[in-house]
């Protein structure tokens, strides 16, 4: 994917009612495609679709492009301001009757609508992004290995069997775990983030130590980019998982909300849980 790396949080200024529920385990559409380390699912939108849509768990909002949302039949009601590392930028938006992802299904989600051009140079195919704003209303499993999208009770249950534990933070939506770039040194707090491509650090005079320092790539959200620079860690440790030779993005500034210390892509492990209300992550190692 080269440069193309996806932040983005949103703030939301509307009070909702929501219902979720969760049906039968293993629906055969509870499988999900993998791009590029990227995860994508069919969803139903009021009865419409399927959308195949990113799976995003860095962002808060849930997004459609605008034909999906003409065949969804959405009205569009209100604005929310979505706030990337470009700025910020007014969408209409609205409340779904249901949102359905294969065996879970939700009521009252916002979905704002945008272009996804960024996301379609992934898959061309992709109608939209699914974020914390459904994701978050329960807990999920993403399995690269078995290609496989649990939610509610069915998660809970299969994530037993992934060894490493965190405890985390969790905001806007958004999963923070700790990170330690460096033996002995301090934590950075990490987005766990299924819509990036790379490991991104927002630092400026106390980036830790790369070799192989390259100018002259730029970091794309949903509203605007920003120059970086990348190169290589000596190693990386979460939760007593380590890794070795870790490719680096550094951006030489703060995200806009200023509440993380950059994202940790969740492709990098072989299965990521995340249990928001009990603020704890489950992970498994890539072999």
């Amino acid at each position: 994917m080269g440069w193309l790396v996806r932040f983005s949080t949103s703030r939301i200024f509307a009070l909702f009612l929501f219902a979720f529920r969760c049906l039968a385990a293993d629906h055969p559409d509870d499988s999900i495609v993998l791009k590029d380390g990227f995860v994508f699912v069919n969803a139903i939108v009021n009865g419409h679709g399927p959308f195949r849509m990113l799976v995003d768990t860095g962002t808060s909002t849930t997004l459609l492009a605008p034909e999906a949302a003409a065949e969804a039949g959405l009205r569009l009601d209100h604005r929310i301001i979505l706030t990337s590392l470009g700025g910020e930028k007014p969408l209409p938006a609205t409340f779904t009757s249901e949102l359905r992802v294969g065996s879970a299904a939700a009521t009252g989600v916002e979905i704002a609508i945008a272009a996804i051009g960024h996301v379609r140079k992934i898959d061309p195919l992709a109608s939209g992004i699914l974020g914390q704003s459904f994701l978050s209303r329960s807990a999920y499993l993403i399995d690269y290995a078995r290609k496989k999208l649990w939610l509610g009770e069915d998660a809970i249950r299969r994530a037993e069997e992934l060894p490493f534990i965190i405890s985390t933070q969790q905001t806007s939506g958004r999963t923070i775990v700790p990170v330690t770039l460096q033996a002995g040194g301090p934590s950075w707090n990490l987005t766990l983030d299924s819509g990036a491509s790379n490991l991104i650090l927002k630092c400026s005079a106390q980036c830790p130590m790369i070799s192989d320092p390259r100018s002259g790539g730029r970091v794309m959200a949903l509203v605007g980019e920003r120059p970086v620079l990348s190169g290589t860690l000596r190693r990386l440790e979460i939760a007593g998982a380590r890794m070795w030779s870790v490719h680096a993005v550094l951006v030489d500034t703060d995200w806009p909300d200023g509440q993380d210390d950059g994202v940790i892509p969740s492709h990098w492990f072989s299965a990521v849980y995340v249990n928001g209300d009990a603020r704890l992550v489950r992970l498994a190692q890539r072999r």
